[in-house]
């Protein structure tokens, strides 16, 4: 079996020096680490990662202990474990001990014998205080995870509050439903068990509802057990109106019970069970209703408290985290007070892309829902600058997609109708910032958010975090390779990752850029505002360009002489296909127009791509808001779909077919923010700017566009000047501005 002086000797170098290439010392020399990896694939050597924790004496492992991965609780719990020490340099044990405690001790004991940095444990003996003394002797420390060892005095404890979610759960149920109310419980032993029943029994208390013993059943952790349980309640002379469940697993057994042997003719028993937070438990039976526990977020916390205390960043005594309990039945949308006030289809005018296509594809729902009939016209986004350009092209429609960026011009010029009391305080779904910057004009409330947007940094994870890119920049810059933070760290990390100009680069180019004129001034503007710079100069001042816009526009140029040649014509769909193919590094463009162009099909670099701030921090306002413009001849019916779309039960599927729908329920979505990062990080990055044009300038913003998108092409495919595209752009707003 080689070696490492093995290695050494054939590469030509120190055996430190091999040690350095192993463990990502960023110093070696590029030449030197290609030759040290050659030599060991040569060899066929394979560092050992035990025995070098051995010499370092820290493992980097933390075990996870859990009673089964059957549960989705459970598993789920894992993943947000997992999610959150993956690139940390630490890695994850599971151990599975199917609630025995023999199999829970040997896991304990594997564990320390592998010496892991501390242990994330859901316990099936948490009163066995011995147990956990001894584990206390070896010095890892432990999280204990929803089921607290009551006889420790102060345990690192993480959990979700069970007491609270059944409580409320039960609560809202009580006033409309007259008949028995039944808990299925597991093991009392374990405290997140017996808060559940303790949240019962003060809901029936308060309802001044008698409750008795045989209302409730603790059951072991499986659907046999619950289905047991089950069948005797229904089967009894009293028959439950409702079965609280505290787990997955008991859910089954009991809805099995109730397929198999309630009688059809009689109205079915209602099963409320404790499952994972899923935007797709509204997509169930009626009979059926889960109470949200956020387990990947569970797991998450469990991870950070664990590596905290692994590296000594917290205190191991009286640590305790619960987790909020969420609403357990937030409204529906009620199609009984839905009732169309008109025979007219509504006339919809849309922005072609991905949420329009959504949308269409919800709208039979809708219709289905409430008789209201509708009739879409997707546009191109030349045809919608025409409602900018003429106001009472508005009028055709009963509801409008409508640019932020136009939407207060046009709210302030009367185009479209007060929304008032027509959403029923749907509104609500909303934060406050965003019904102000996407729906309120002086105050009154006109839109609704439609389509969250903000520029973002698309990037090649696997490029950023492989220690070859990561040494060879930092040899030739003497900087560490990371995401750019700055305009002029962005073109250097381009000129990088671009071939021409660094023939090492495993890809072709730096970025993708788009140089038709209206992408151009999209992609230009972030540079000029980081400067400081502007393009408008007092009335009776000269036309001289800002020094600052001149350098921005420079730097600009420099950026795009990174990218592929035949960007000049290329718009957000060509930047996206050649990033999606792994042709280049880094992308800029805005969160929703991503998934407009890019499919799982699609995307050759799956898994590899990152997303960040916008570098400089200031993207151009972006986003679409719905409305109702004056000529609508079925406000009521349009409304009626506003409050439709944005209700919990369709907007997170809206979203997940392709929206972009800001809502509360869609924002705070674990599952949103794990299948679509950039929705989240686009709310977070929302410009402080909200206009493009200064204050009462005669100028509409599509002419803004296409004014200075003609003279960026001009400078970009080298016919004029920084500074005289500039100073053209100036002269033909204030020529404009006067016209």
């Amino acid at each position: 079996m080689p070696t490492m002086k093995d290695v050494a000797k054939l590469a030509g170098v120190s055996h430190g020096t091999v040690s350095n290439v192993i463990n990502g010392v960023k110093t070696v020399n590029h030449d030197t680490v290609i030759r040290v990896e050659q030599a060991m694939k040569q060899l066929g050597y394979r560092p050992d990662a035990k025995a070098r924790s051995l010499r370092q004496k820290k493992t980097n492992t933390i075990g996870v202990v859990l009673p089964n991965l059957v549960d989705n609780l459970y598993s789920r719990f894992y993943t947000g474990a997992e999610e959150k020490l993956r690139g940390t340099g630490y890695s994850l044990t599971l151990c599975l001990t199917d609630d025995c405690p023999e199999n829970e001790l040997a896991a304990l004991r594997r564990l320390q014998q592998q010496r892991v940095e501390a242990i994330v444990l859901i316990s099936c003996q948490p009163d066995q205080k011995e147990v956990f003394d001894d584990l206390a002797v070896t010095g890892i420390p432990v999280v204990f995870v929803q089921r607290k060892p009551r006889a420790l005095s102060h345990p690192v404890f993480v959990g979700t509050d069970l007491s609270e979610s059944i409580y409320r759960a039960a609560s809202s149920l009580l006033p409309h439903t007259p008949g028995r109310l039944c808990l299925l419980t597991g093991n009392p032993a374990f405290s997140c068990e017996e808060d559940a029943v303790r949240g019962f029994q003060q809901a029936l208390t308060e309802a001044q509802r008698l409750w008795q013993k045989a209302d409730l059943h603790h059951a072991d952790h499986n659907k046999e057990s619950a289905f047991r349980a089950a069948m005797w309640w229904l089967q009894s002379a009293q028959r439950p109106a409702v079965i609280f469940t505290t787990c997955g697993e008991h859910a089954k057994g009991v809805l099995a019970a109730i397929e198999m042997f309630q009688d059809p003719a009689s109205p079915k028993t209602m099963v409320v069970s404790v499952e994972n937070e899923s935007w797709i438990q509204r997509a169930v039976p009626s009979y059926i209703h889960k109470i949200p526990q956020d387990f990947l977020r569970l797991g998450t916390l469990a991870a950070q408290k664990a590596q905290e205390l692994a590296e000594g960043t917290a205190s191991a005594v009286g640590n305790t985290s619960l987790l909020p309990s969420p609403d357990p039945f937030s409204p529906r949308f009620s199609p009984s007070s839905a009732a169309s006030m008109s025979h007219s289809p509504l006339r919809l005018a849309l922005l072609e892309g991905a949420a329009s296509y959504a949308l269409q594809l919800m709208l039979p729902r809708f219709t289905g829902q409430t008789g209201v009939e509708t009739e879409t016209d997707i546009l191109s986004y030349a045809d919608m600058q025409q409602f900018a350009r003429t106001p009472s092209l508005c009028r055709q429609y009963d509801l409008l997609q409508t640019n932020v960026l136009w939407f207060h011009p046009l709210a302030e010029a009367g185009v479209f109708l007060p929304l008032g009391d027509k959403l029923c305080g749907r509104e609500t779904a909303f934060s406050a910032p965003l019904l102000q910057r996407y729906g309120l004009h002086n105050g009154t409330l006109y839109a609704l958010p439609y389509m969250l947007d903000a520029q973002l940094l698309f990037y090649r994870k696997d490029l950023f975090e492989d220690i070859r890119w990561q040494r060879l920049f930092f040899e030739q810059t003497r900087q560490d390779l990371r995401l750019p933070q700055s305009w002029e760290e962005y073109t250097q990390v381009a000129a990088f990752f671009t071939r021409s100009l660094n023939p090492e680069s495993p890809v072709p180019y730096g970025t993708t850029m788009g140089g038709c004129p209206f992408y151009a001034v999209y992609g230009f503007l972030p540079y000029l505002w980081e400067k400081g710079g502007t393009l408008f100069s007092p009335a009776g001042s000269s036309l001289s360009p800002d020094p600052k816009a001149i350098a921005a526009l420079e730097q600009y140029g420099r950026t795009f002489a990174c990218a592929d040649p035949n960007a000049l014509q290329w718009g957000w769909a060509e930047q996206t296909t050649q990033f999606a193919a792994g042709n280049a590094a880094m992308m800029i463009l805005y969160q929703a127009h991503y998934r407009d162009y890019l499919s799982r099909e699609t995307i050759s670099t799956d898994g590899h791509i990152g997303v960040a701030p916008l570098p400089g921090g200031q993207s151009v306002p972006g986003g679409w808001s719905l409305a109702v413009p004056t000529g609508c001849d079925s406000p009521f019916d349009a409304a009626l779909l506003l409050r439709w779309l944005v209700s919990p039960e369709n907007a997170i599927p809206y979203n997940v077919l392709g929206g972009s729908l800001p809502t509360e329920a869609a924002l705070t979505s674990v599952e949103l923010q794990k299948a679509f990062p950039w929705f989240s990080c686009a709310y977070e990055s929302l410009p402080q700017k909200q206009s493009l044009l200064p204050e009462n300038l005669p100028l509409s913003v599509p002419d803004f566009e296409s004014i200075l998108g003609d003279q960026l092409q001009r400078f970009l495919k080298k016919e004029c000047s920084a500074q005289q595209a500039l100073s053209a752009a100036m002269t033909l707003f204030r020529t404009h501005s006067l016209t």
